[in-house]
């Protein structure tokens, strides 16, 4: 049994076959290059299509397995001994992801940083990243990833991100 299969186990509201689903889906993705979709992930060894897609389209806690993952490694761990020791900091940041195809849920226009043209709005999906910073390791660990809807500004979406999981993001930063 593996770290990630253990705390899948351990969470609760995820049954056994979404457990094993999501653990399938994970391990193909991290040996995977290319579209992330179920027959493609099915060649990687993750099961067949057939038996992934209903794991896969039911809701599941990502932030809350990221907790998880976190809590037991000294990653974003508070030293309260040693205030010498630099504290842990909350980065957020939004990025944009071109998107082609008219049945993407989320798809809308938005502003693209990395476009010549300021002022220009390209469509895709923007997404709002939410992560742990630590200055000794000099890493991020990112913690979760909500996308943006159109009815919605970043700056929104990570003001209500923050409210949200305030008592989490208080246990890493203050």
């Amino acid at each position: 049994m593996t770290y990630v299969s253990k705390i899948l186990s351990q969470m609760t509201g995820i049954f056994q076959p979404q457990q094993k689903a999501i653990f399938a889906l994970l391990s193909a993705q991290m040996c995977f290059s290319g579209r992330a979709r179920m027959p493609n992930l099915s060649r990687y060894g993750a099961g067949s299509a057939k038996r992934l897609r209903p794991g896969a389209t039911k809701g599941f806690d990502f932030y809350r397995l990221n907790e998880h993952l976190l809590s037991d490694t000294p990653a974003l761990s508070v030293d309260q001994d040693d205030p010498q020791r630099p504290q842990p900091a909350i980065l957020i940041d939004s990025t944009f992801t071109n998107k082609s195809g008219k049945h993407t849920e989320g798809l809308g226009f938005f502003h693209n940083g990395c476009c010549a043209s300021n002022n220009k709005m390209e469509r895709g999906l923007e997404f709002t990243l939410s992560a742990g910073l630590n200055l000794d390791e000099q890493r991020a660990y990112a913690i979760a990833v909500t996308p943006t809807q159109n009815d919605k500004s970043a700056l929104k979406v990570a003001i209500d991100e923050l409210t949200t999981n305030s008592e989490y993001y208080l246990e890493i930063s203050k």
